[in-house]
């Protein structure tokens, strides 16, 4: 099948585009978010220690 890549179609898919980065975005932010929490809570059990 082909692609259609007119400018019509790019302006189509702006919103799926802003959604796909927005997605991206939250993941990575998520995934450094979970990595500072893994961190502290290490630094927790090891004062306790």
């Amino acid at each position: 099948k082909k692609l259609n890549l007119d400018r019509s179609s790019d302006i189509k898919l702006e919103p799926l585009k802003a959604i796909l980065q927005t997605v991206l975005r939250q993941s990575i932010m998520i995934q450094e978010l979970t990595s500072v929490l893994e961190r502290s809570a290490w630094a927790e059990m090891a004062d306790a220690f």
